[in-house]
């Protein structure tokens, strides 16, 4: 990337909304040119390639995944709170009418950069590390019963997550499945 300038911001936003909405294989430099008024030699002037430029993409949503993450404390005595939040953060996605980065790169893994596909690993590392510190914190408090590891019910909160989002866009459902399935998956969790 280049030096964070505002055009840099501007570029970032478009390919990401792109990405978001018609995925990795759905959007071209000229796309992003229409959206942001610069010609593609400018793009390609801050991003050279297309990996170059999902990699930034997703640098930037990674971090501020991570920034919601650190804000919202794992170790506290509010788990299911937690997890509730954790779950509007994702509904925000599905308002949007769009996919997660992650899911949206996940599905087409195999043609990306291997930096990229690192990046996903991180997002998705980072994500089930925090669920499982929620949840084993919420075992602690007694908010949490569960029939499986803390690191399997991670895995299951995450997929179900991701999974909700593809199911929305697929049914054109809007929140009305994805709240179906958080409901589901707090109740799973909650003791009692």
């Amino acid at each position: 990337m280049s030096n964070n300038t505002a055009t840099d911001q501007r570029i970032l936003d478009a390919a990401q909304q792109l990405l978001q909405t018609k995925g990795y294989n759905g959007f071209s430099y000229k796309d992003i040119a229409a959206l942001v008024e610069i010609k593609t030699s400018s793009i390609h002037y801050h991003f050279a390639t297309k990996a170059i430029l999902i990699e930034a993409v997703f640098e930037r949503f990674t971090q501020d995944f991570i920034d919601f993450l650190d804000a919202t404390p794992a170790d506290n005595h509010h788990s299911l709170d937690n997890l509730a939040a954790l779950c509007r953060l994702f509904e925000q996605v599905v308002s949007g009418q769009k996919f997660c980065v992650c899911g949206s790169l996940a599905a087409v893994h195999y043609a990306l950069p291997e930096t990229v596909n690192a990046q996903t690993q991180r997002f998705t590392a980072k994500a089930k590390q925090w669920i499982e510190q929620v949840l084993q914190q919420g075992v602690i408090n007694g908010e949490v019963a569960l029939k499986t590891s803390v690191q399997v019910h991670a895995q299951v909160i995450f997929a179900a997550l991701e999974g909700a989002i593809l199911l929305a866009q697929a049914t054109q459902s809007g929140l009305k499945d994805y709240q179906t399935t958080v409901d589901g998956l707090l109740a799973l969790t909650r003791a009692g």
